[in-house]
């Protein structure tokens, strides 16, 4: 743990000896005929044009700030209670800051799998529902057509009995008539 600690210290020294390297450098401000303002560091970079204008800046040199130091962890007494309230926790390492970052990451990483697969299930029972109501439309019409076939037949058939009916009767009056004529032939 020492280790780390010290390794993460030397991180430190070096970042806030890198910042301020550059801290005489001198800023350059000009704005163009758009009206765009720039910023440079190199003189040579400005348009001869635009060099009147130029407003030069130096850097306020920059103090790092001094380190976080955490306060021990104490207890206080609150008056008239019984109880002990702890003060929080100390800033937690990096380390362990890492792993709390980790941690976060695998349980978004998680909960996105949990939604796609719940998106995926909701679309594939979406599908499956939709299929099914295809098949019993698909079915409502076939019994539809059969019904219209067998209304069809049957009526059909109804007229097919009361042709064959009319038939009958036409020749059974045909029958009697001629019946009739020969019974009228004989008496006369």
């Amino acid at each position: 743990m020492r280790a780390i600690s010290g390794i993460l210290c030397m991180f430190c020294i070096i970042a806030v000896m890198a910042l301020t390297v550059n801290a005489n450098a001198e800023i350059y401000k000009y704005v163009d005929k758009n009206g765009i303002t720039h910023y440079t560091d190199n003189p040579a970079t400005i348009p001869l044009k635009y060099r009147q204008s130029l407003k030069q800046y130096h850097e306020k040199k920059v103090t790092p700030p001094k380190p976080y130091v955490p306060a021990k962890p104490t207890s206080v007494e609150v008056p008239h209670a019984e109880t002990t309230i702890a003060k929080p926790k100390p800033a937690q390492s990096a380390i362990e800051i890492d792993k709390a970052v980790e941690d976060a990451r695998l349980k978004k990483e998680a909960r996105l799998k949990q939604e796609a697969n719940a998106a995926r299930l909701k679309a594939a029972n979406e599908a499956r529902m939709k299929a099914a109501e295809e098949a019993r439309l698909k079915k409502e019409a076939r019994l539809k057509q059969d019904a219209e076939a067998a209304r069809l037949k049957a009526a059909d058939e109804a007229r097919m009995k009361a042709a064959e009916e009319a038939r009958l009767k036409k020749e059974a009056e045909e029958a009697r008539l001629k019946q009739e004529a020969e019974a009228a032939k004989l008496k006369a």
